[in-house]
Parts: C-alpha cells; structure tokens; sequence
C-alpha cells in the first residue's frame, strides 16, 4: 500500500515553487530611476499585488523548507553536522523572507519616510539571501543527499554547485551590483526543488522511511 506521506511530501514542492513565482510575478519593484513621491505613490497603488506577491513568496519559500527538514529526516541525517546546518539554513531562509515581507508591508503605507526605510530595508534582506541564506540550505542538503542518496546523486551535486554560486554573488553583492543575477538564480533555483520532488516520488517514497509501522 502506498504511504499517504509518499505523494503528500512531493506536494510541498510542486505546489510551493509555483507559489513562489507567482509572487515574483505579482510583486512588481517600481520602475527604476523613481523619486521618493514615486516610490510611494507606487507601492500606495499596487499595495495589494504587493502583499500578495510577499504572501505567495514567503509560504512558497516555507513549503520548500519543510520538504528540505522532511528529507533530511527520512535520511537519518538529523543529528549530522550537514543534517543541522541544513536545520539552521531553513530556519535562516524563513527569516530572510518574513524580514523582506515587512519591508513589503512598509512600502506600501503610502509614509513616505516609511516608504524609504521599506525599500532599503528590502534591498539589505535581498543580499542576506545570496550571502547566507540559499548557500546555508544548499550547501549542506547538498552533503546529506550526497552522503545518504536519499535521492538522485545528481540533485546533491547540483545542490553544492547552487550553494557555491550563491555564496559567490552573495560576496560580489558587496562589492558590485548583482542583484538582477541573484534574483534570475533564485528563479531558476525553483528547477531544483521540483526535481528534487519528482526524486523523493521516484526514490526516498520508496524506502524503509515509508514501512508500515515506522512512521
């Protein structure tokens, strides 16, 4: 009989990398080059596709942690140095994308001087994510699916290669203007968690995590 949880954790993926790009989609930045009137103006008038577009990414960006926790815990690697850096890097994820929700909520108060602090504050979380946030959950995920082959060898490799990437722009974000790149990755980025769903159905569903009588 096939475990319920075998087709349920798939599901965190598939339905949360489509959430997390729609709100890329909804969630337009202003037009470059904007004046401060501007940039209020703007977010007073898109409020709603704003905090729309920072719900679907924040519960897209929390669903595809929770499968990164459950792989970790169907491969036994809880307790590993990679198994809790992955822990500590989810748990880090989440609060880079509640911090850049608030900075959402703030451009869209119609205060200009609130206006302001939103956008910076935006800007700042966004290079929190290249820096820290995506390599400190690739990186080790990367080790545990290499370490354990709950799922596809391939996906582990292209998981440290993620996480390298990322720390790279995350380190030149100080130095030049990349954010276009890092936002382009993080889009593309989605391709490795629906794989990685497609590998749990086709691998980890498969073993002995799924026994009756052990889950």
């Amino acid at each position: 009989m096939t475990h319920p949880a075998r087709i349920l954790i798939p599901l965190l993926v598939w339905f949360g990398v489509p959430l997390l790009l729609a709100g890329f989609a909804l969630n337009p930045g202003p037009p470059s080059g904007d004046t401060l009137a501007q940039m209020t103006a703007f977010g007073a008038a898109h409020a709603h596709s704003i905090m729309l577009g920072g719900w679907f990414q924040i519960t897209g960006t929390v669903m595809a942690c929770i499968f990164a926790l459950l792989v970790v815990d169907a491969a036994g690697a809880t307790t590993r140095p990679a198994g809790v850096l992955t822990l500590f890097g989810v748990t880090l994820l989440v609060a880079i994308g509640l911090a850049e929700m608030t900075g959402y909520v703030l451009v869209t108060t119609g205060n200009a001087v609130v206006v302001n602090v939103g956008a910076h504050l935006i800007l700042a979380v966004q290079h929190g994510y290249g820096m820290v946030g995506a390599p400190l959950v690739f990186l080790p995920i990367g080790f545990v699916i290499l370490k354990t082959g709950i799922l596809v060898r391939a996906l582990g490799w292209t998981a440290v290669i993620l996480g390298a990437i990322f720390f790279a722009f995350g380190f030149l974000g100080v130095l030049w203007p990349v954010q276009t790149i890092v936002d382009i990755l993080s889009s593309l980025q989605g391709l490795w968690w629906l794989a990685a769903g497609i590998s749990w159905f086709q691998h980890a569903g498969q073993g002995p995590y799924f026994s009756e009588g052990t889950r």
